[in-house]
Protein backbone atom coordinates (compact mmCIF):
# COMPACT_ATOMS: atom_id res chain seq x y z
CA UNK A 1 0.00 0.00 0.00
CA UNK A 2 0.90 3.61 -0.75
CA UNK A 3 0.02 7.42 -1.91
CA UNK A 4 -1.74 8.11 -5.15
CA UNK A 5 1.39 9.31 -6.99
CA UNK A 6 0.79 12.90 -8.31
CA UNK A 7 1.11 11.19 -12.13
CA UNK A 8 -0.80 9.69 -15.01
CA UNK A 9 1.79 7.49 -15.73
CA UNK A 10 1.22 3.31 -15.61
CA UNK A 11 3.92 1.92 -12.74
CA UNK A 12 4.48 -1.31 -11.77
CA UNK A 13 3.14 -2.71 -8.57
CA UNK A 14 6.54 -4.11 -7.69
CA UNK A 15 9.39 -1.48 -7.22
CA UNK A 16 8.97 0.69 -4.19
CA UNK A 17 8.68 4.29 -4.68
CA UNK A 18 9.04 7.65 -3.30
CA UNK A 19 5.36 7.73 -1.97
CA UNK A 20 5.76 4.02 -0.50
CA UNK A 21 4.32 0.81 -1.98
CA UNK A 22 5.96 -2.32 -2.01
CA UNK A 23 9.27 -1.59 0.33
CA UNK A 24 10.51 -4.52 2.11
CA UNK A 25 11.54 -3.32 5.56
CA UNK A 26 11.54 -5.69 8.82
CA UNK A 27 11.84 -2.68 11.39
CA UNK A 28 8.26 -1.61 9.95
CA UNK A 29 6.70 -3.89 12.45
CA UNK A 30 3.21 -4.00 14.80
CA UNK A 31 2.46 -0.65 16.47
CA UNK A 32 4.97 0.90 14.05
CA UNK A 33 3.85 4.39 12.40
CA UNK A 34 5.03 5.14 9.06
CA UNK A 35 3.89 8.41 6.80
CA UNK A 36 3.55 6.25 4.15
CA UNK A 37 2.65 2.03 4.10
CA UNK A 38 4.44 -0.64 3.22
CA UNK A 39 5.22 -4.63 2.78
CA UNK A 40 7.70 -6.65 5.56
CA UNK A 41 10.16 -9.12 4.92
CA UNK A 42 13.70 -7.32 3.86
CA UNK A 43 14.87 -9.01 0.79
CA UNK A 44 18.17 -8.62 -1.35
CA UNK A 45 16.74 -10.83 -4.67
CA UNK A 46 13.98 -12.20 -6.07
CA UNK A 47 13.07 -15.05 -3.93
CA UNK A 48 11.28 -14.03 -0.47
CA UNK A 49 9.17 -16.00 1.89
CA UNK A 50 5.48 -14.75 1.73
CA UNK A 51 3.16 -14.66 4.65
CA UNK A 52 -0.51 -14.22 5.05
CA UNK A 53 -1.92 -12.09 7.28
CA UNK A 54 -4.75 -10.26 8.49
CA UNK A 55 -3.87 -6.98 9.26
CA UNK A 56 -5.81 -3.78 11.37
CA UNK A 57 -4.67 -0.47 10.02
CA UNK A 58 -4.97 2.86 11.35
CA UNK A 59 -4.45 6.22 8.39
CA UNK A 60 -3.73 9.69 10.15
CA UNK A 61 -4.27 12.30 7.81
CA UNK A 62 -1.03 14.82 8.10
CA UNK A 63 -1.03 18.14 7.06
CA UNK A 64 1.56 20.97 6.07
CA UNK A 65 4.93 18.58 6.01
CA UNK A 66 6.82 18.97 3.13
CA UNK A 67 9.45 17.75 4.41
CA UNK A 68 7.95 14.04 3.63
CA UNK A 69 9.50 13.30 0.83
CA UNK A 70 9.94 9.72 0.82
CA UNK A 71 8.77 6.87 3.68
CA UNK A 72 9.35 7.68 7.05
CA UNK A 73 8.30 5.42 10.17
CA UNK A 74 8.80 5.10 14.00
CA UNK A 75 9.53 2.49 15.73
CA UNK A 76 7.66 1.03 18.82
CA UNK A 77 9.46 1.12 22.59
CA UNK A 78 11.17 -1.77 22.80
CA UNK A 79 10.76 -3.28 19.16
CA UNK A 80 13.08 -6.06 18.03
CA UNK A 81 17.02 -4.57 18.05
CA UNK A 82 15.86 -1.71 19.55
CA UNK A 83 15.30 -3.29 23.10
CA UNK A 84 17.71 -1.15 24.88
CA UNK A 85 17.92 1.97 22.68
CA UNK A 86 14.68 2.89 23.25
CA UNK A 87 12.09 4.54 20.26
CA UNK A 88 14.00 5.25 16.55
CA UNK A 89 13.01 7.08 13.76
CA UNK A 90 13.92 6.32 10.31
CA UNK A 91 13.94 8.20 6.49
CA UNK A 92 14.22 5.89 4.04
CA UNK A 93 15.70 6.68 0.29
CA UNK A 94 14.83 4.78 -2.21
CA UNK A 95 16.13 4.36 -5.81
CA UNK A 96 17.82 2.15 -8.09
CA UNK A 97 21.36 3.79 -7.42
CA UNK A 98 22.48 3.10 -4.15
CA UNK A 99 24.54 6.06 -3.76
CA UNK A 100 21.34 8.16 -4.28
CA UNK A 101 19.34 6.50 -2.73
CA UNK A 102 21.36 7.23 0.44
CA UNK A 103 21.82 10.75 -0.53
CA UNK A 104 17.97 10.77 -0.61
CA UNK A 105 17.78 9.39 2.97
CA UNK A 106 20.67 11.66 4.40
CA UNK A 107 18.79 14.63 2.57
CA UNK A 108 15.00 13.58 4.12
CA UNK A 109 16.86 13.02 7.64
CA UNK A 110 18.94 16.86 7.61
CA UNK A 111 15.21 18.11 6.85
CA UNK A 112 12.97 16.28 9.27
CA UNK A 113 15.55 17.04 11.87
CA UNK A 114 15.57 21.17 10.76
CA UNK A 115 11.57 20.78 10.38
CA UNK A 116 10.74 18.63 13.76
CA UNK A 117 14.09 19.52 16.19
CA UNK A 118 15.07 23.03 15.05
CA UNK A 119 18.60 22.18 14.26
CA UNK A 120 19.72 23.83 11.24
CA UNK A 121 21.49 22.39 8.56
CA UNK A 122 25.00 22.27 9.57
CA UNK A 123 23.80 21.10 12.46
CA UNK A 124 21.75 18.12 11.43
CA UNK A 125 24.23 17.01 9.38
CA UNK A 126 26.97 16.28 12.05
CA UNK A 127 24.46 14.79 14.36
CA UNK A 128 23.66 12.45 11.46
CA UNK A 129 26.89 11.74 10.78
CA UNK A 130 27.39 10.99 14.61
CA UNK A 131 24.45 9.47 15.80
CA UNK A 132 22.72 7.93 12.64
CA UNK A 133 22.35 4.34 11.44
CA UNK A 134 22.88 3.91 7.57
CA UNK A 135 21.06 0.47 7.16
CA UNK A 136 20.21 -1.23 3.59
CA UNK A 137 16.90 -2.62 3.71
CA UNK A 138 16.59 -4.18 0.26
CA UNK A 139 18.82 -4.31 -2.54
CA UNK A 140 16.71 -5.91 -4.96
CA UNK A 141 17.68 -5.62 -9.15
CA UNK A 142 14.32 -5.18 -10.20
CA UNK A 143 13.78 -6.78 -13.59
CA UNK A 144 14.24 -4.59 -16.51
CA UNK A 145 15.32 -4.32 -20.48
CA UNK A 146 18.85 -3.84 -19.63
CA UNK A 147 20.79 -3.89 -23.66
CA UNK A 148 19.96 -4.17 -26.57
CA UNK A 149 21.06 -5.08 -29.72
CA UNK A 150 20.30 -4.82 -33.56
CA UNK A 151 22.05 -6.62 -36.25
CA UNK A 152 21.24 -4.81 -39.86
CA UNK A 153 23.08 -7.75 -41.79
CA UNK A 154 22.38 -11.03 -40.73
CA UNK A 155 25.45 -12.92 -38.78
CA UNK A 156 27.89 -9.96 -38.94
CA UNK A 157 28.67 -7.93 -35.38
CA UNK A 158 26.35 -6.55 -33.92
CA UNK A 159 25.01 -2.74 -32.75
CA UNK A 160 24.44 -2.06 -28.93
CA UNK A 161 21.38 0.56 -28.53
CA UNK A 162 19.67 2.51 -25.91
CA UNK A 163 16.18 2.55 -27.02
CA UNK A 164 14.34 1.34 -30.17
CA UNK A 165 10.73 0.98 -31.82
CA UNK A 166 9.78 -2.58 -32.39
CA UNK A 167 7.33 -3.90 -34.81
CA UNK A 168 6.18 -7.09 -35.97
CA UNK A 169 9.55 -8.26 -37.08
CA UNK A 170 11.51 -7.53 -34.25
CA UNK A 171 13.85 -4.10 -33.67
CA UNK A 172 14.14 -1.72 -36.36
CA UNK A 173 16.35 -2.41 -39.22
CA UNK A 174 17.62 -6.01 -37.77
CA UNK A 175 18.40 -8.54 -39.96
CA UNK A 176 16.87 -6.80 -42.73
CA UNK A 177 20.23 -7.75 -45.33
CA UNK A 178 21.53 -11.11 -45.14
CA UNK A 179 24.72 -12.18 -47.20
CA UNK A 180 24.72 -15.07 -49.62
CA UNK A 181 27.41 -17.44 -50.79
CA UNK A 182 26.95 -17.77 -54.66
CA UNK A 183 27.83 -21.23 -55.72
CA UNK A 184 29.27 -22.08 -59.12
CA UNK A 185 25.72 -22.66 -60.55
CA UNK A 186 24.62 -19.63 -59.39
CA UNK A 187 22.66 -20.47 -56.72
CA UNK A 188 22.83 -18.55 -53.25
CA UNK A 189 23.63 -20.36 -49.95
CA UNK A 190 22.98 -18.84 -46.72
CA UNK A 191 26.07 -17.66 -44.86
CA UNK A 192 25.91 -17.57 -40.95
CA UNK A 193 28.23 -17.96 -38.06
CA UNK A 194 28.40 -21.90 -37.63
CA UNK A 195 30.12 -22.24 -40.42
CA UNK A 196 31.81 -18.82 -41.33
CA UNK A 197 33.64 -17.64 -38.48
CA UNK A 198 35.16 -14.82 -40.60
CA UNK A 199 31.54 -12.95 -40.09
CA UNK A 200 32.90 -12.23 -36.40
CA UNK A 201 35.50 -9.31 -38.14
CA UNK A 202 32.76 -7.31 -39.50
CA UNK A 203 31.51 -4.24 -37.53
CA UNK A 204 28.11 -2.56 -38.21
CA UNK A 205 27.52 0.97 -37.49
CA UNK A 206 24.37 3.38 -37.91
CA UNK A 207 24.95 6.86 -39.58
CA UNK A 208 22.26 9.12 -40.31
CA UNK A 209 19.54 5.99 -41.65
CA UNK A 210 22.70 4.67 -43.49
CA UNK A 211 24.70 1.40 -42.92
CA UNK A 212 28.51 1.22 -42.55
CA UNK A 213 30.52 -1.38 -42.67
CA UNK A 214 34.04 -2.07 -42.02
CA UNK A 215 36.52 -5.20 -42.21
CA UNK A 216 38.58 -5.75 -39.07
CA UNK A 217 41.95 -7.71 -40.89
CA UNK A 218 43.28 -9.95 -38.52
CA UNK A 219 47.22 -10.13 -37.63
CA UNK A 220 46.70 -13.50 -38.76
CA UNK A 221 44.77 -12.74 -42.46
CA UNK A 222 42.25 -15.24 -43.61
CA UNK A 223 42.45 -13.78 -47.33
CA UNK A 224 45.07 -12.55 -49.61
CA UNK A 225 45.08 -8.51 -49.51
CA UNK A 226 42.95 -6.14 -51.19
CA UNK A 227 42.91 -2.71 -50.70
CA UNK A 228 39.01 -2.72 -50.49
CA UNK A 229 39.36 -4.13 -46.94
CA UNK A 230 40.71 -0.99 -46.09
CA UNK A 231 37.68 1.03 -47.06
CA UNK A 232 34.53 1.28 -45.72
CA UNK A 233 31.54 0.05 -46.90
CA UNK A 234 28.16 2.17 -47.43
CA UNK A 235 24.48 2.11 -47.74
CA UNK A 236 21.03 3.04 -47.13
CA UNK A 237 19.20 1.13 -44.60
CA UNK A 238 16.01 1.45 -46.84
CA UNK A 239 17.14 1.09 -50.12
CA UNK A 240 14.93 1.91 -53.12
CA UNK A 241 13.94 -1.77 -54.46
CA UNK A 242 12.38 -0.93 -58.10
CA UNK A 243 15.45 -1.87 -60.17
CA UNK A 244 16.49 -4.55 -58.17
CA UNK A 245 17.34 -8.21 -59.20
CA UNK A 246 15.74 -10.63 -57.49
CA UNK A 247 17.23 -13.87 -55.67
CA UNK A 248 15.82 -17.38 -53.84
CA UNK A 249 17.44 -17.43 -50.93
CA UNK A 250 16.87 -20.73 -48.05
CA UNK A 251 16.99 -20.21 -44.31
CA UNK A 252 15.93 -22.78 -42.91
CA UNK A 253 13.49 -24.10 -45.27
CA UNK A 254 11.68 -20.82 -44.58
CA UNK A 255 12.17 -19.35 -48.46
CA UNK A 256 11.72 -16.14 -49.87
CA UNK A 257 12.89 -13.64 -53.18
CA UNK A 258 15.48 -11.16 -52.15
CA UNK A 259 16.22 -8.47 -53.45
CA UNK A 260 20.49 -8.05 -54.81
CA UNK A 261 21.98 -5.04 -54.06
CA UNK A 262 24.07 -5.17 -57.01
CA UNK A 263 28.19 -5.57 -58.05
CA UNK A 264 29.67 -2.65 -55.71
CA UNK A 265 28.45 -4.22 -52.37
CA UNK A 266 29.19 -8.19 -53.75
CA UNK A 267 32.33 -7.37 -54.84
CA UNK A 268 33.33 -5.64 -51.38
CA UNK A 269 32.08 -8.68 -49.58
CA UNK A 270 33.67 -10.76 -51.91
CA UNK A 271 36.87 -9.57 -51.20
CA UNK A 272 36.87 -9.90 -47.50
CA UNK A 273 35.53 -13.20 -47.79
CA UNK A 274 37.78 -14.36 -50.24
CA UNK A 275 34.54 -16.14 -51.81
CA UNK A 276 31.85 -15.01 -54.39
CA UNK A 277 29.38 -13.17 -52.60
CA UNK A 278 25.98 -11.65 -53.15
CA UNK A 279 24.14 -8.94 -50.35
CA UNK A 280 20.55 -9.47 -50.39
CA UNK A 281 17.76 -7.25 -49.18
CA UNK A 282 14.60 -8.07 -48.01
CA UNK A 283 12.25 -5.08 -48.63
CA UNK A 284 8.42 -5.82 -47.91
CA UNK A 285 9.18 -9.84 -48.68
CA UNK A 286 8.23 -11.93 -45.97
CA UNK A 287 9.31 -15.42 -45.10
CA UNK A 288 6.84 -18.30 -43.23
CA UNK A 289 6.85 -19.17 -39.67
CA UNK A 290 7.45 -22.77 -39.69
CA UNK A 291 7.22 -23.57 -36.31
CA UNK A 292 4.10 -23.86 -34.48
CA UNK A 293 3.76 -20.42 -31.81
CA UNK A 294 1.88 -20.80 -28.95
CA UNK A 295 0.34 -17.59 -27.69
CA UNK A 296 0.68 -16.41 -31.43
CA UNK A 297 -2.68 -18.03 -32.73
CA UNK A 298 -5.26 -15.70 -32.14
CA UNK A 299 -3.43 -12.54 -34.24
CA UNK A 300 -6.37 -14.26 -36.91
CA UNK A 301 -4.48 -16.94 -39.02
CA UNK A 302 -1.39 -19.06 -39.84
CA UNK A 303 0.14 -16.56 -41.72
CA UNK A 304 -0.27 -13.36 -39.95
CA UNK A 305 3.58 -14.08 -38.15
CA UNK A 306 6.02 -13.44 -40.85
CA UNK A 307 9.97 -12.80 -40.63
CA UNK A 308 12.85 -10.67 -41.90
CA UNK A 309 16.57 -12.71 -42.09
CA UNK A 310 16.31 -13.47 -38.32
CA UNK A 311 16.20 -17.14 -37.93
CA UNK A 312 13.55 -18.40 -36.43
CA UNK A 313 11.55 -15.17 -34.79
CA UNK A 314 11.54 -11.62 -34.65
CA UNK A 315 12.49 -11.44 -31.56
CA UNK A 316 15.97 -13.42 -29.14
CA UNK A 317 15.79 -12.76 -25.37
CA UNK A 318 18.32 -13.82 -23.27
CA UNK A 319 19.29 -12.59 -19.41
CA UNK A 320 22.79 -11.36 -17.70
CA UNK A 321 22.01 -14.39 -14.38
CA UNK A 322 22.30 -17.24 -17.49
CA UNK A 323 25.57 -15.31 -18.94
CA UNK A 324 26.73 -15.45 -15.41
CA UNK A 325 25.97 -18.97 -15.06
CA UNK A 326 28.11 -19.38 -18.55
CA UNK A 327 30.97 -17.64 -16.80
CA UNK A 328 31.40 -19.36 -13.95
CA UNK A 329 32.12 -22.34 -16.74
CA UNK A 330 35.65 -20.70 -17.82
CA UNK A 331 38.41 -19.86 -16.26
CA UNK A 332 39.16 -16.64 -17.19
CA UNK A 333 35.29 -16.32 -15.99
CA UNK A 334 35.01 -13.76 -19.24
CA UNK A 335 31.91 -14.47 -21.77
CA UNK A 336 30.66 -11.96 -24.39
CA UNK A 337 26.98 -11.52 -24.60
CA UNK A 338 27.43 -10.56 -28.04
CA UNK A 339 28.43 -14.35 -28.74
CA UNK A 340 24.71 -15.73 -27.99
CA UNK A 341 23.76 -12.79 -30.70
CA UNK A 342 20.12 -11.57 -28.36
CA UNK A 343 18.05 -8.97 -29.73
CA UNK A 344 16.84 -8.00 -25.87
CA UNK A 345 18.77 -8.24 -22.76
CA UNK A 346 16.98 -8.85 -19.60
CA UNK A 347 18.84 -8.17 -16.09
CA UNK A 348 17.49 -9.03 -12.64
CA UNK A 349 16.02 -12.66 -13.72
CA UNK A 350 17.71 -15.60 -12.14
CA UNK A 351 19.83 -17.79 -14.14
CA UNK A 352 17.58 -20.02 -16.26
CA UNK A 353 14.58 -18.73 -15.29
CA UNK A 354 13.58 -17.54 -19.32
CA UNK A 355 13.29 -20.91 -20.09
CA UNK A 356 9.62 -21.11 -18.32
CA UNK A 357 8.65 -17.47 -19.27
CA UNK A 358 5.52 -17.18 -21.19
CA UNK A 359 4.79 -13.70 -21.75
CA UNK A 360 6.52 -10.42 -20.42
CA UNK A 361 5.36 -6.68 -20.00
CA UNK A 362 7.13 -3.39 -20.49
CA UNK A 363 6.29 -0.78 -18.21
CA UNK A 364 3.21 -2.27 -17.33
CA UNK A 365 2.20 -3.10 -20.45
CA UNK A 366 1.60 -6.43 -22.57
CA UNK A 367 4.77 -6.58 -24.57
CA UNK A 368 6.38 -10.07 -25.60
CA UNK A 369 5.03 -13.41 -25.97
CA UNK A 370 7.94 -16.18 -25.87
CA UNK A 371 7.65 -19.12 -27.94
CA UNK A 372 10.37 -21.11 -28.40
CA UNK A 373 13.86 -22.23 -26.98
CA UNK A 374 17.04 -20.85 -28.54
CA UNK A 375 19.31 -24.05 -29.44
CA UNK A 376 23.10 -23.36 -30.38
CA UNK A 377 25.26 -24.20 -32.99
CA UNK A 378 28.96 -24.03 -32.91
CA UNK A 379 29.01 -19.86 -33.55
CA UNK A 380 29.52 -19.90 -29.81
CA UNK A 381 32.75 -21.35 -30.35
CA UNK A 382 34.05 -17.99 -32.70
CA UNK A 383 37.08 -16.12 -31.01
CA UNK A 384 36.02 -13.06 -32.06
CA UNK A 385 39.83 -11.74 -32.88
CA UNK A 386 40.50 -13.71 -35.12
CA UNK A 387 37.49 -14.72 -36.92
CA UNK A 388 38.26 -18.23 -36.52
CA UNK A 389 36.56 -21.00 -34.25
CA UNK A 390 38.45 -20.38 -30.70
CA UNK A 391 41.26 -23.18 -30.09
CA UNK A 392 41.18 -22.05 -26.16
CA UNK A 393 38.41 -21.67 -24.06
CA UNK A 394 36.27 -19.50 -25.82
CA UNK A 395 36.77 -22.47 -28.30
CA UNK A 396 34.65 -24.97 -25.97
CA UNK A 397 31.40 -22.51 -24.74
CA UNK A 398 29.16 -24.80 -27.03
CA UNK A 399 30.82 -28.11 -25.15
CA UNK A 400 30.10 -26.46 -22.01
CA UNK A 401 27.00 -25.69 -22.34
CA UNK A 402 26.07 -29.89 -23.45
CA UNK A 403 26.70 -31.23 -20.30
CA UNK A 404 23.38 -29.50 -18.60
CA UNK A 405 21.34 -27.59 -21.00
CA UNK A 406 20.51 -29.83 -23.42
CA UNK A 407 16.87 -29.23 -22.30
CA UNK A 408 14.54 -29.06 -25.12
CA UNK A 409 12.86 -32.20 -26.00
CA UNK A 410 12.23 -31.22 -29.55
CA UNK A 411 16.10 -30.89 -30.04
CA UNK A 412 18.04 -32.92 -27.73
CA UNK A 413 21.13 -32.34 -29.18
CA UNK A 414 21.95 -28.77 -29.09
CA UNK A 415 21.95 -26.76 -25.95
CA UNK A 416 19.29 -24.05 -25.05
CA UNK A 417 20.29 -20.19 -24.27
CA UNK A 418 17.90 -17.95 -24.60
CA UNK A 419 13.84 -17.95 -25.96
CA UNK A 420 12.80 -16.61 -29.55
CA UNK A 421 9.74 -14.14 -28.71
CA UNK A 422 6.91 -12.27 -31.09
CA UNK A 423 4.74 -9.29 -29.55
CA UNK A 424 1.97 -9.83 -28.27
CA UNK A 425 -1.32 -10.47 -29.19
CA UNK A 426 -3.18 -6.92 -30.40
CA UNK A 427 0.15 -5.39 -30.07
CA UNK A 428 1.11 -3.55 -33.38
CA UNK A 429 4.04 -2.07 -31.73
CA UNK A 430 6.22 -0.23 -28.94
CA UNK A 431 9.17 1.57 -27.78
CA UNK A 432 11.52 -0.09 -25.67
CA UNK A 433 14.83 1.60 -23.75
CA UNK A 434 17.73 0.61 -21.88
CA UNK A 435 15.82 0.72 -18.13
CA UNK A 436 12.75 -0.40 -18.99
CA UNK A 437 10.74 -2.22 -16.41
CA UNK A 438 10.23 -5.63 -17.16
CA UNK A 439 7.83 -8.22 -15.53
CA UNK A 440 7.09 -11.62 -16.55
CA UNK A 441 2.87 -11.86 -16.82
CA UNK A 442 3.09 -15.35 -17.74
CA UNK A 443 5.00 -18.71 -17.04
CA UNK A 444 4.59 -22.15 -18.47
CA UNK A 445 5.59 -25.08 -15.69
CA UNK A 446 7.31 -26.88 -18.90
CA UNK A 447 9.93 -26.13 -21.46
CA UNK A 448 8.46 -25.77 -24.82
CA UNK A 449 9.46 -28.28 -28.05
CA UNK A 450 11.20 -27.36 -30.38
CA UNK A 451 8.94 -28.20 -34.02
CA UNK A 452 10.98 -25.89 -36.72
CA UNK A 453 12.19 -28.80 -39.57
CA UNK A 454 15.21 -27.66 -39.53
CA UNK A 455 16.44 -30.92 -41.30
CA UNK A 456 13.57 -31.04 -43.69
CA UNK A 457 14.77 -31.43 -47.50
CA UNK A 458 15.50 -28.39 -49.37
CA UNK A 459 12.43 -29.26 -51.63
CA UNK A 460 10.26 -28.68 -48.56
CA UNK A 461 10.50 -25.30 -47.77
CA UNK A 462 8.24 -23.02 -48.90
CA UNK A 463 7.37 -19.36 -49.15
CA UNK A 464 4.77 -16.86 -46.84
CA UNK A 465 1.62 -17.64 -48.29
CA UNK A 466 0.15 -13.90 -48.99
Amino acid sequence: MGLAPATDEELGTIPPYDWGGNMDCKHITEAAATDTLRRETGRCGGTAIETPMTARLRFTLEKNKPWVRSPHYCTKQGAQSYADRGQEYAVMGLDQDLREATRKALRSAIEWLGAEKGLDRSEAYMLCSVAGDLKIVQAVDMPHYGVLYIYPVKALCGIRLDNSEVGGQGLQYDRTFMIGRVEPNGDLIKIQGSKTAECALFQQRIVNYSLRISYNRPEAPLVAYDKIQDTELEFPLEPETDNLERAEINLHQSLVSAYRMGAKYDDWFTACFGFKTALLYIGQERRPVLATCPGTAGRGGPEVDWLTFSDCAPLLVTTEASLRNVCTRVASGQVDMLKFRPNIVVDGAQEWDEDFWAALSLNGKPAVLLTKLCNRCTSLNIDYRTGRFGTGEQGQILKLLMKDRRVDEGFKYAPVFGRYGFLDNGVEGLSISVGDEMVVTKRTEERPSWDWPMNARKEEGRYYRY
